[in-house]
């Protein structure tokens, strides 16, 4: 009707109020996946939806980006009963929701008519700009209710994107391969005039879609990804989030940028853009951000391609800060009393894994630093002065850590002996989640302790001397720390750390060398010692 009388839409209304009706009667498909969807792909309704997101009228396309959001949701998937009334397991063991065959027909119908393209398009074509007092002007025929509808338009379309890639996590590939997702996204996240809920799911999307994919976290760096992600953080050098909301979006960039920091060619651009100099600023303001900015440090600074940042890293003075941190240290900042309370409590809790990501930075400088190089010296001094209170305070989270995974070890220990007298067998798959799970609960952190105890050992005389008087206290050893590494070593990888940065400068090359062969080195140290 739009088309036969496109000069008289009182023709053409009308109808187009009846299609949207029926398109938010088709929401009663959900009560039912399992049996629905595989209908509605056989009599061809997939292709009408698809056809729908060009609709010339935008409320139309609306429609069917909320329908399409409201079908691929995940909660629909345990709607109603499989035509076999009952679950499946499938091979890899988990057990088949009501409506997962469904939905798996639909998503891949979807897909193969060009979904991701259409949302996309989609995106671009809504507009939820806040109106300006300088576009006031070309802004005043815009009713807010436009703005409004548009704004839902972009989350509901956002919603659709998520849905459909939670589903099947390789079309999070495709969506930013083949489409404009990543150059909007980036462009909304980046977008000035505060928070609202639009750039909030951006930032989300953005961190869902680089978890799990190294491709495109590969085109980030490419398409100048990394300059936006460092200039969206730097808000947060000097003001907190306004409210939860906020502090979500921060931290869905923060984990945005870590994804991308797993790629040597980011990390250079990481570099290039200042990126340490930013996170060491961040640190020392104390803020909600600080302990963001160490997370992101250290994945920055590790691994041979991490080399340079750690000679930046020292550069920028970021030893005093991390060590504040490292010793658990509140705000020193001039001021007030009750300045001092607010940026303290500003200033998040320390948790396992932050601790986690702070010896992680450490055990990076340790590698990766050059010997006899300024920075290292600069970096084991630090463990020497004030009467080695860096050395005691390392082996008080020993100690805290010791004691942590003794009590995961009975709790361990009682479920061996539960399964043992059920009869089943205590085999490798079974030893590999117990082992996983003592690394989650502080075994990780534990080697990365020991693995720098055992450096800065062999580094200094009387650092070795302090360690021993104070394991020996606690009724323990060099023999323990020793265990420790082998049992590091013999689960770990072939990741390899640099050696040389400033030769490289230099244009001689870089030697790499085995974590193993690092440890070996070590434990064979302190059994001589």
């Amino acid at each position: 009707m739009r088309v036969k009388y496109s000069d008289d839409p009182r023709k053409f209304i009308e109808s187009e109020a009846d299609l949207d009706f029926e398109l938010k009667g088709l929401v009663v498909l959900t009560t039912n996946p399992g049996l629905f969807y595989p209908e509605l792909v056989k009599v061809g309704s997939v292709n009408s939806l698809i056809g729908l997101l060009s609709h010339e009228n935008a409320d139309i396309a609306s429609a069917t980006i909320e329908l399409i959001e409201e079908l691929t949701d995940d909660d629909v998937l345990d709607a109603g009963e499989n035509l076999e009334d009952e679950e499946e397991e499938r091979e890899d063991g988990q057990v088949e929701r009501n409506g997962q065959e469904g939905m798996r027909l639909f998503v891949d119908s979807l897909a193969e008519n060009q979904i991701l393209e259409l949302l996309v398009s989609n995106l671009q074509r809504f507009k939820d700009e806040p109106v300006s007092e300088a576009n006031g002007a070309a802004a005043e025929g815009r009713a807010q209710e436009e703005e409004e509808t548009d704004a839902q338009a972009i989350f509901h379309t956002l919603g659709a994107l998520e849905n459909l890639v939670s589903f099947k996590p390789s079309l999070a590939e495709s969506l930013v391969q083949e489409t404009e997702f990543l150059k909007w996204t980036l462009e909304r996240v980046k977008r000035k005039g505060g928070y609202d809920q639009n750039k909030g799911y951006a930032g989300e999307m953005l961190a869902i879609v680089l978890s799990s994919s190294e491709k495109n976290r590969r085109r980030v760096g490419q398409v100048g990804g990394i300059d936006v992600l460092l200039g969206v953080l730097a808000q947060y050098r000097k003001r907190d989030p306004i409210d939860a909301d906020e502090t979500e979006f921060m931290e869905n960039i923060f984990d945005a940028l870590c994804s991308c920091l797993s790629l040597d060619e980011n990390k250079a651009l990481f570099f290039e853009g200042e990126g340490v100099e930013l996170m060491v600023i961040i640190m020392k303001e104390k803020r909600m951000s600080r302990l963001r900015s160490i997370k992101v440090l250290n994945h920055a600074l590790s691994g041979p391609g991490g080399s340079k940042n750690c000679v930046k890293f020292i550069e920028s003075l970021g030893l005093k800060t991390l060590f504040s941190a490292f010793m658990g240290k509140g705000s020193t900042a001039n001021g007030s009393k009750a300045k001092k309370r607010k940026k303290a409590e500003a200033a998040s809790t320390t948790t396992l894994e932050d601790e986690e990501h702070i010896l992680g930075i450490i055990v990076s400088l340790l590698n990766n630093l050059e010997s006899e190089s300024a920075e290292r010296i600069r970096l084991l001094s630090k463990f020497v002065e004030e009467e080695y209170e860096k050395v005691d305070r390392l082996l008080e989270v020993r100690e805290n850590l010791v004691s942590r995974i003794q009590s995961v070890e009975t709790g361990i220990e009682k479920e061996k002996k539960e399964l043992e007298e059920e009869g089943i067998e205590i085999g490798d798959e079974e030893q590999e989640v117990f082992y996983l799970r003592r690394l989650e609960n502080g075994l990780f952190s534990l080697q990365l302790v020991d693995y720098i105890t055992a450096w800065i050992c062999m580094e200094d005389d009387g650092v070795r001397a302090h360690v021993k008087m104070l394991l020996e206290r606690k009724g323990s050893g060099l023999e323990d720390v020793i265990q420790v590494l082998k049992e590091y070593h013999d689960n770990m990888g072939d990741e390899s750390v640099a050696i040389g940065s400033e030769r490289e400068e230099r244009g001689e090359k870089q030697t790499e060398v085995k974590t193993k062969d690092i440890i070996v080195a070590l434990v064979n140290f302190l059994l001589a010692s």
